[in-house]
């Protein structure tokens, strides 16, 4: 999910949120989730303040947690309201920045009482400090955690959450607009929800760095459950990146670390022979970003790890990179030779020297010199779109950004690492808000002569016709032999600028006299609202690279909050509301024969993963001594979901969860049978100080089965400890384990 700006909302968009701001606050016959009749928005958001805790006039351990925790799903709530009246453009919640103006349709009310000593302003002008963004600043945060400078250094969401408030940043901002901002009626100003919506930014960004969702290597016999082994990779609670092997007698974790801190999500490419359970036969490239910012590659030669810095550098200079690469290879991927393969990496990175910007694209090629040393070579030439006819606006712009992470296809001779024989197509969300199509144009060899460049092509961009809110999500239909570009179709899912989802097929054209290749899209707006990016069918490679993606089967969260399912016969789209609150997207597997084009849904067999969504009212004492109904309290526990061939099952495992569900399977993932597979799903647990979790199994012996593992109960005033717990099923049950490793939540 990723949060659009307010002001980019049309001035109609904002006066249809302000009006259903209005009639959300004033709502008091219990329909609003978790809060009885009588009770108003307003009024259980004086309630969990009346519960807040406060030592010394400053927030303690544990609060910190509790502040961004609970304002989340207090957003939520307004959110899912929004999106069950349609106002999908407003859900999730566009952010407002306090260091701009608010708009003029979204005014603040007077405060209740003594109005004229709270005037309003609306231009606070409170800028948001160097220490909570990912690049920066001289700016320390607030004692006790003086000793960081960027968001990069927080540990937990309660050391940011602290930080919030005692930098006096996050009150300020209320005390600054004055009038009911100013006080515990603040969510009776529209703003209130966009404001908070910006500190959620700000964690949710640091949770994708901090929180990232592991990358698994599965090796050894294929369709066997016993001669596997398993390696995962996954960020700890202080950055560093740990190694989970798993293998052998007893199947047990072992773990230890690289040697290296990194953010955000690290990318796995194995090549030679994953078939046998040795790795000497196999050669693993594993990329990270660093907590240098720069680019780490981390390679397995057979025997033993090295990390190497790729070198990406302008002038000189080191060049920060924003996001996980996206890796592609070619050529035999069979073959423990590097020279064998090409290796292509594209990431977004910040050239301060050059340009003064962030977020161009940038495309490395990993090469062997003849004496073996492996070297990366950078381009970032390929950020700039040609005159496009259709987009006058689009010429010769040398501004041209990239915001948010780039997909790639490859298209003609997989086995073939020649430029030729093979090309990349790239899809990105330019900073304009437009989707951007990228096609390699190979150089002729009197411009690489003139250039004095290595780099055999260059990209061109042309605007695939769709302005959008989120990243794009490919299906790739049919197949390129050579450069048979027209029988590969690009298929896209993305969240457009309406909140919902539209499908884009990308039809293969040349243009200019048959020398230009392109595509001419066709766009169908789904009329579903959704709430960040869709998931769709996968059946993948030992290292998650995707093989088979069908085109016949979507889940995603829905402007509404809900679990939403679609299934299509190749004409139109069939869905489906499960009625469950998820948050966030769900993480999906599936078993039995699946098929690029067509499904037949009896043949397979369904894993859904997800963030179940769930409130119960909190009662006590409020500040005016009376004992009652005070706030809903979020809850957050692991959702498991089973199509067992002909309907629908689902579990409520009762585990409450930090962070997104990660999950791989291996065995025989072709056949359907339960016990023919194994599966291993991985999440962060909040576990109080004492870690009172143990392992629990589920006492019934089919595929989606109830159990009730217990969950610890951490008071406000300490700070949860992160740990990394596995969910596994053996065949005949589903188990829980800790793998006792601390993670940041």
């Amino acid at each position: 999910m990723r949060r659009g700006k307010i002001h980019l909302l049309s001035v109609e968009e904002r006066q249809t949120y302000k009006k259903l701001h209005d009639e959300f606050i004033a709502m008091t016959d219990g329909s609003f989730q978790a809060i009885p009749p009588g009770t108003t928005p307003v009024g259980a958001h004086r309630g969990w303040h009346s519960n807040m805790i406060m030592v010394g006039g400053a927030i303690p351990p544990g609060m910190g947690m509790s502040l961004l925790f609970w304002h989340r799903y207090f957003i939520r709530y307004f959110e899912d309201f929004l999106g069950q009246c349609e106002a999908h453009h407003s859900s999730p919640i566009p952010y407002w920045d306090s260091n701009t103006h608010v708009p003029h349709e979204l005014p603040t009310p007077e405060r209740y009482e003594d109005a004229e000593l709270w005037p309003i302003d609306s231009d606070p002008a409170v800028p948001l400090p160097s220490w909570a963004t990912v690049e920066g600043g001289a700016e320390p945060a607030p004692r006790p955690f003086s000793r960081y400078t960027s968001l990069m250094q927080f540990q937990s969401t309660d050391e940011l959450g602290r930080s919030f408030d005692l930098s006096v940043f996050h009150p300020s901002v209320h005390q600054g607009i004055m009038g009911a901002m100013a006080s515990l009626d603040s969510p009776s100003a529209p703003i209130f929800f966009p404001w908070h919506g910006f500190l959620d930014s700000v964690w949710d960004e640091w949770r994708r760095g901090a929180m990232p969702l592991p990358v698994v290597l599965i090796y050894g016999q294929q369709g066997s459950t016993e001669n596997v082994g398993v390696k995962l990779f996954t960020r700890a609670k202080d950055g560093e990146l740990l190694e989970g092997t798993y293998s052998g007698a007893g199947k047990k974790w072992k773990w230890a670390k690289t040697g290296k801190k990194i953010w955000g999500r690290p990318v796995l490419l194995a090549r030679g022979r994953t078939d046998i359970s040795s790795l000497e036969d196999m050669r693993l490239h594993l990329f990270a970003q660093g907590a240098d910012r720069k680019l780490w590659e981390r390679y397995w030669d057979g025997e033993s790890w090295t990390w190497m810095d790729t070198g990406i550098s302008a002038n000189g200079e080191p060049v920060t990179v924003h996001g996980a690469p996206t890796v592609v290879a070619q050529g035999n991927l069979r073959s423990v030779n590097l020279a064998d393969v090409r290796l292509n990496v594209f990431i977004r990175a910040e050239d301060k020297y050059v340009r003064g910007d962030k977020s161009h694209l940038w495309w490395g090629i990993r090469s062997e010199d003849k004496d073996g040393t492996a070297r990366w070579s950078w381009y970032d030439d390929l950020t700039y779109p040609t005159a496009n006819p259709t987009v006058p606006e689009a010429r010769n712009d040398p501004g041209k950004k990239i915001d948010g992470d780039v997909i790639a296809l490859a298209h003609g001779d997989p086995d073939s690492k020649e430029p030729q024989d093979a090309r990349i197509r790239l899809f990105a969300r330019g900073k304009d808000r437009r989707l951007w199509a990228g096609f390699p144009k190979l150089r002729p060899p009197e411009e690489k002569e003139k250039k004095g460049v290595e780099l055999e092509a260059h990209y061109d961009w042309e605007y695939a016709q769709l302005e959008v809110s989120d990243d794009p999500v490919s299906v790739t239909q049919g197949c390129g032999a050579s450069d048979a570009q027209a029988q590969a179709t690009p298929n896209l899912f993305v969240r457009g600028e309406n909140g919902k989802l539209w499908q884009g097929r990308g039809r293969f054209i040349y243009k200019d006299n048959n020398s230009e290749p392109g595509y001419k899209w066709d766009w169908v707006d789904t009329g579903q609202g959704i709430a960040g990016r869709v998931v769709t069918l996968t059946q993948s490679d030992a290292t998650g690279q995707p093989l088979v993606v069908s085109s016949r089967f979507l889940c995603l969260q829905s402007t509404s909050g809900n679990l939403c399912i679609a299934r299509s016969d190749g004409s139109a789209w069939e869905w489906s509301d499960t009625g469950r609150k998820i948050d966030g997207e769900p993480f999906v597997l599936v078993q039995g024969e699946l098929s690029s084009e067509g499904t037949d849904f009896s043949k397979i067999r369904i894993h859904i993963f997800a963030r179940k969504l769930a409130y119960a009212p909190i009662y006590g004492t409020n500040d005016e001594g009376e004992h009652g109904y005070l706030y809903p309290q979020p809850h957050i526990t692991l959702l498991r979901g089973y199509w067992n061939g002909n309907a629908w099952e689902w579990t409520d495992t009762k585990r409450e969860i930090a962070g997104d569900p990660f999950a791989f399977m291996y065995g025989d993932v072709a056949n359907t049978e339960p016990g023919k597979v194994r599966i291993h799903a991985f999440v962060p647990v909040a576990e109080s100080p004492s870690g009172t979790h143990t392992s629990h199994t589920e006492h019934t012996g089919h595929m989606n089965n109830e159990g009730s593992p217990q969950t610890s109960e951490h008071s406000m005033t300490t700070e949860p400890v992160g740990m990394l717990w596995e969910h596994y099923w053996d065949g005949a049950l589903w188990r829980w384990r800790s793998t006792r490793r601390r993670v940041a939540v």
